[in-house]
């Protein structure tokens, strides 16, 4: 049985020789497995096409500080005077069709569950949104964490797999935006600038510093 996190890395060329050998038998005599991998291609090469230039885009210096940790290089961005609001609603459109792949490959890992609201963190994720510091070391990176628009507390996250951003909602940490995590160099830029671009979408002042989000936890991320 080939699972969907297998067809997800054969597609994104990431299974050894005998890997690929297996899902492509598979897909010769099963059209379920078939059907799968054309379609993971078919939005693969959708969301590339439509939102790579929004990708390439230069993201706002105050984020790429504010998200990088102590002891990472950070790769310098050029600032932006200010972006137009399509631009940045094309980014989040990007976050949330990659966040639609992205829950075939977290909810076997019990990361994330769904709900009318759409992904909800759960397990590891949800304990590391809950409770962790940006200061703190852990399976689960926490970035940023910062006041919405709203009002409600949002956070950055980044795990083995996926980099995302989360909004307490109704108690519960719900999946704004997520992409697939990008490769790690000696070079560490501070989030996709798909994620920060959707960061910059919805904050509302500055990041929280140490000390403000180490309240915001004491109540309760209220």
């Amino acid at each position: 049985m080939i699972s969907a996190e297998t067809i997800v890395a054969y597609v994104d060329g990431e299974l050894d020789a005998a890997g690929r050998a297996e899902v492509e038998s598979a897909a010769s005599v099963d059209p379920a497995v078939a059907d799968q991998i054309a379609a993971h291609r078919q939005l693969r090469s959708d969301l590339f096409a439509a939102f790579a230039p929004v990708a390439a885009e230069p993201v706002p210096e105050r984020l790429v500080q504010a998200a990088a940790p102590p002891s990472a290089t950070v790769l310098p961005f050029r600032a932006r005077l200010s972006r137009p609001l399509i631009t940045q609603i094309a980014a989040m459109a990007a976050c949330l069709v990659a966040g639609i792949a992205l829950a075939v490959v977290l909810r076997p890992a019990g990361e994330v569950t769904t709900s009318p609201d759409g992904l909800i963190a759960r397990g590891q994720l949800d304990r590391a949104l809950s409770s962790q510091l940006a200061a703190d070391d852990g399976r689960t990176r926490i970035g940023l964490t910062f006041r919405d628009t709203d009002g409600a507390v949002c956070r950055t996250f980044a795990t083995q797999v996926t980099e995302g951003l989360a909004c307490r909602h109704d108690g519960r940490w719900q999946i704004e935006v997520a992409s697939r995590a990008a490769p790690k160099t000696e070079f560490t830029q501070a989030g996709s600038p798909l994620i920060l671009d959707a960061v910059d979408a919805r904050i509302s002042g500055d990041p929280l510093d140490s000390a403000a989000e180490r309240q915001a936890r004491d109540l309760g991320w209220r």
